[in-house]
């Protein structure tokens, strides 16, 4: 019989996989029947209660006697746990001693490189641990996945990438008024939780947006894959090396809050929750995480809601014949709904030969003029496209020598179909988008298909572990230094850069950001007024007033996004400062008041600030001269 502490672990595994999808898809259902204020998110809140309870009413765990596993981890696993546990801590300490809210492009400007040798001895301590297939190696990853996801959060004190600014002052207005015009059926995922995050909680809604997707994904991923491995192949023997070599696979998708990413989560539950035999209680968790999914973000919730309806259809023969027009509907989904949008958005939809900007991640490149780690970074980055195709292949020709009909039918022919789909959505012209976001929604389709295939890697990952039980201790300390070597790589390229391969140009929010915005409000003193600024400054204006002011119904104050016109004129004036395109900025608007941020980073700032000078009224630095505002009035 269970002990009570596996029944307790068991529980919370439930609560963990159910409890935010439960909340995404009735906090959704609430929204649009009522509001999310206060009231709202308590009802919210209840109804998810009720549904968690409903799930646990088929609770059915199993599996070995708790205390029993413990007592047989060995002085050498505790050993190894701890000395990994304090290498956690030093690494916390080297990302908590390099926050900054100065306008950094990478972390890695301010965080200490001993952190990068931390983690590397970390990763090292996990592969002896998969090694031993020890129990104390999924605690182990959840942190050491804490520390891959979480390394913005902790240092970007302002917050990191512009989207999560965007989403924040959504949520705080829905909090404030319910619900925010147009009344749309996705991102409410998001914010449901964040707002009911903040009723039971109480912690501000800014926090709860920044943690959210890293601890979630840090908690769930490692949980979700080790119990998928253990109710589907079986033996212990080799999961954990397979669980740790997917630290070197690229990790951007989790380590910012977006409603995308979050989705992505959702159809990770669905991918790997099931068992051979899935009990009513995995079948209602996956429905769930899969219209999670959909309220969250459409992009990974179709696939997701796709492959639940699969689940389904491939259990009886009528069903299993109606499964290859379902794959061929999932081709097609998602570029029919993007283009369904273009026509609603904007009147009109076009069909252009295909951009496929998003494959060039699958080049190789050789890079050998650098510092021999740098070199190997990039050459690793270089090998990103092939190290996934080829775990792929690999998953794939595993799946049909073993003729594994869920490998084949779940994963293999969604996955396939996804890459279709990214093809056919690079033929729509987002006209409306600025030139290098165009290819963003084909990237994310195909981002979703290697998602999809994660399974498929997982068993060629198991494959290799298994390769490496064979192998002679020297053979095994290559593949330690290979693992380690390329998880940190992984680690560095995860994210923003400034090297001599590689400049992000994404500057952090700073304060100096806040500040100006700040002063901005304070000096127009109730009179309306534009701004024209860069994302970051953007960024700070919705971090403190929200959705604050429209003029004419759609022109927002501040150029948001960067492919209205507002914007045009901020690059207008950054390129060749002239006084006619400010005044043409405020006709547009319809205001009488306009200020020109220029941050100091800004290329040939001092030579702007000299040119614009002239043609201002006032000119007035802010935060010791990172930031340079100057205002503009006309009759």
């Amino acid at each position: 019989m269970l002990d009570n502490l596996s029944r307790l672990r068991h529980s919370l595994f439930i609560i963990i996989i159910s409890a935010p999808a439960a909340i995404a898809v009735c906090g959704a259902l609430v929204y649009f029947a009522y509001g999310l204020n206060r009231n709202g998110a308590i009802v919210a809140a209840l109804i998810s209660l009720l549904l968690i309870l409903f799930i646990f009413k088929y609770n059915s765990p199993s599996g070995e006697n708790e205390l029993r596993a413990l007592k047989n981890i060995s002085l050498q696993e505790w050993l190894l746990f701890l000395a990994y546990f304090a290498l956690w801590l030093i690494a916390l300490w080297f990302l908590y001693t390099g926050r900054s809210d100065r306008p950094i492009i990478t972390p890695w400007q301010v965080v200490s490189s001993w952190y990068f040798l931390t983690y590397a001895l970390g990763t090292a301590a996990l592969f002896l641990l998969g090694l031993r297939s020890s129990r104390l190696l999924a605690p182990g990853l959840i942190l050491h996945c804490l520390l891959l996801f979480g390394t913005a959060v902790v240092v970007y004190v302002v917050g990191y990438g512009f989207d999560p600014f965007i989403h924040e002052a959504a949520v705080q207005a829905i909090d404030k008024l319910g619900q925010i015009k147009p009344l749309t059926p996705y991102y409410l995922g998001q914010y449901s939780l964040v707002t009911v995050g903040h009723l039971l909680s109480g912690f501000d809604t800014s926090l709860i947006g920044k943690i959210l997707v890293p601890t979630y994904a840090a908690l769930l991923l490692p949980l979700l894959i080790f119990r998928w491995l253990k109710t589907h192949h079986g033996a212990e023997k080799d999961w954990g090396l397979a669980a740790v070599a997917l630290l070197i696979l690229p990790s951007v998708i989790f380590i910012v809050t977006t409603p995308q990413n979050l989705a992505y989560l959702f159809l990770a539950i669905v991918l790997f929750l099931p068992s051979p035999k899935p009990s009513r209680q995995e079948k209602i968790i996956s429905a769930l995480a899969a219209l999670a999914a959909l309220v969250t973000q459409p992009i990974a919730g179709i696939p997701a809601a796709a492959i639940v309806i699969g689940d389904y259809l491939r259990r009886n023969e009528f069903g299993k014949k109606l499964y290859p027009f379902l794959i061929a509907l999932l081709s097609i989904a998602i570029p029919l709904s993007l283009y369904v949008f273009l026509i609603l958005g904007s009147g009109q939809a076009a069909l252009i030969w295909p951009r496929l900007d998003f494959l060039k991640e699958l080049l190789p490149s050789n890079p050998n003029q650098e510092s021999w780690w740098l070199n190997f970074i990039y050459f690793y980055r270089g090998l990103w496209g092939f190290v996934l195709l080829g775990t792929v292949i690999c998953g794939i020709y595993l799946a049909f020598k073993r003729k594994n009909a869920e490998l084949v039918g779940r994963f293999t022919w969604p996955a396939l179909a996804l890459f279709i789909s990214a093809l056919i959505t690079a033929s729509l012209d987002f006209h409306f988008l600025i030139e290098y976001e165009r290819s963003d929604y084909p990237l994310r389709i195909i981002i979703t298909a290697l998602l999809v295939s994660l399974p498929l890697i997982v068993i060629a990952f198991k494959a290799l572990a298994v390769k490496l039980e064979k192998l002679s201790r020297w053979q095994t300390l290559c593949w330690l230094l290979i693992i380690v070597s390329a998880a940190t790589a992984s680690l560095y390229l995860s994210y923003p850069r400034f090297d001599h391969y590689h400049n992000s140009h994404s500057y952090a929010t700073s304060k100096a950001d806040i500040l100006a915005v700040r002063w901005i409000e304070q000096n127009a003193n109730g009179q309306p007024y534009i701004v024209l600024a860069n994302q970051q400054v953007s960024a700070a204006a919705l971090r403190e007033y929200g959705f604050k002011t429209y003029y004419k119904d759609s022109i927002f104050y501040y150029p948001i996004p960067t492919g209205t016109p507002m914007y045009q004129y901020y690059l207008d004036m950054v390129d060749k400062p002239d006084r006619a395109a400010i005044i043409a900025a405020m006709d547009l608007a319809g205001v009488k008041r306009a200020y020109l941020v220029l941050n100091s980073y800004w290329w040939q700032y001092n030579k702007l600030v000299a040119q614009t000078t002239s043609l201002a009224d006032t000119v007035t630095d802010i935060g010791d001269g990172q930031i340079t505002v100057f205002l503009f009035t006309k009759k």
